[in-house]
């Protein structure tokens, strides 16, 4: 897992000034606070924009006006800008901005030209536009400072960014399964039913019982088959097991540190996280389960921030915007430390109005971003 070690930025969050937050590594949790308009919603976004420009992945946020450079362990560092471009040909921007980020002019210069903040060193570029007839209306690019481009390439692959923005979550990899099938504007909706179905396959995946049989059963249809044809193979092991041998009885999925986890939120009001019928529902009063589908705002955004810091908390750096809004504040009290328990090694960059939320586990560096515009 790659570990963030220094966020430095330039016009934003203050205009035409320098932020620089240095890492505590010691601590899991991020924590950037202050009143409306510091910008915090703002480094979280750019933050992950950085990482989705840096793999060449197109980002469904898109705020300008803002260059960054993150710093990670083993002295990498990332620099990436997204401004506007309008009326500029984008085949000529593009030459234009790689040339600047390759050569070695001072920090005030380009920052005038391109309005970016990067510096000397050489870069291997990645950038991306969006336009129509030749013009962009915003640009971005982003370079890895390394000792070969292969190896730029190779550090650039393996940045996970896992964003929650506006009550959504957002990867800055390529999921080709779930973007090809939910294709459009993204909802909660569609982000719980893609957490799920990764749900499955870990929890199917850890069933060392169904593995097992599977192999057996492979074992036989080859016993009995002289040539072997993955189709009819794939019939005979499917007419010989049931579903739930295969995924997993409800049992195995309620035992998952997850369930564990979401069922003391739900706990405080006599209510269960259950797997029934082929998917997550809730028991309440003992009366039949409801489809996670009805579930409240609150309830679903609890789901996903859990679910996805199980499913991807080994190697995500995890940015939040404000998780706990739908949250109730015993809610909100609990939300780090099942974030903790969950994935003991993540990093977390989180923002925050709430005093609920904060303070609840010994892993947190708080940062007041009102500070900075007070020295601007």
């Amino acid at each position: 897992m790659i570990k963030l070690k220094k966020i430095s930025l330039y016009n934003s969050p203050v205009t035409k000034k320098e932020v620089v937050i240095e890492r505590d590594l010691s601590k899991n949790f991020l924590i950037l606070t202050g009143y409306n308009g510091v910008g915090k919603s703002r480094i979280i976004s750019i933050i992950y924009q950085a990482a989705c420009l840096v793999r060449g992945v197109e980002s469904p946020i898109n705020r300008v006006g803002w260059v960054a450079e993150l710093g990670f362990e083993g002295g990498v560092e990332v620099r990436a800008l997204k401004m506007r471009g309008e009326g500029t040909a984008v085949d000529g921007f593009r030459e234009y901005v790689i040339s600047l980020i390759e050569t070695d002019i001072s920090l005030e210069q380009m920052y005038s030209d391109v309005e970016s903040h990067v510096k000397s060193k050489k870069f291997f570029t990645n950038i991306k536009s969006n336009g129509d007839s030749g013009e962009a209306t915003a640009f971005g690019c982003s370079g890895v400072g390394a000792l070969s481009e292969d190896a730029a390439l190779e550090f650039g692959a393996s940045i996970e960014v896992v964003a929650y923005i506006d009550e959504q979550i957002y990867f800055s990899y390529e999921r080709e399964v779930s973007d090809s099938v939910f294709k459009g504007k993204a909802n909660i909706d569609k982000t719980l039913y893609t957490l799920f179905f990764d749900f499955l396959g870990r929890q199917a995946d850890s069933n060392e019982d169904s593995k097992r049989m599977v192999f057996s059963l492979l074992d036989e249809y080859m016993a009995a088959n002289k040539d072997f044809d993955p189709t009819k193979a794939s019939e005979y092991v499917n007419s010989k097991i049931t579903n739930e041998q295969l995924f997993g009885a409800s049992h195995f999925y309620e035992k998952s540190p997850v369930f564990i986890e979401l069922n003391k939120f739900f706990a405080l009001t006599n209510r269960k996280l259950v797997w029934a019928n082929g998917h997550v529902a809730m028991k309440v009063n003992g009366g039949d389960p409801v489809p996670w589908i009805a579930f409240s705002k609150g309830e679903k955004t609890l789901v996903a921030l859990l679910m996805t810091t199980y499913l991807y908390g080994a190697s995500a750096l995890f940015v939040f915007d404000e998780p706990d809004l739908s949250l109730h504040m015993e809610w909100q009290k609990m939300l780090l430390p099942a974030l903790l328990s969950l994935a003991p090694n993540a990093q977390f960059i989180i923002s925050t109005h709430s005093p609920f939320l904060v303070m609840n586990t010994n892993s947190e560096q708080i940062i007041n971003l009102a500070k900075y515009h007070k020295e601007a």
